[in-house]
């Protein structure tokens, strides 16, 4: 039996959400489809506003990531 691991993790602290890959194509995507100044990278993920983390992730998952 082969666990299930997912592309993106997406961490709702509130007034920030933490995006964080686990997948080294979701870094990638991630890398080439969000503007993220070096302020909002945090633990290896992205740190943005709840008003954009909706977009990003619907995004990902309309082009076949995985999202938890």
């Amino acid at each position: 039996m082969t666990a299930h691991r997912c592309d993106l993790i997406v961490e709702n602290h509130g007034s920030v959400f933490i995006l964080q890959p686990l997948t080294a194509r979701a870094r990638e995507w991630l890398d080439l489809n969000v503007d993220a100044p070096g302020y909002m990278h945090y633990c290896g993920g992205i740190a943005c506003e709840p008003r954009y983390a909706g977009p990003i992730v619907e995004a990902m998952v309309d082009e076949g990531y995985e999202v938890e």
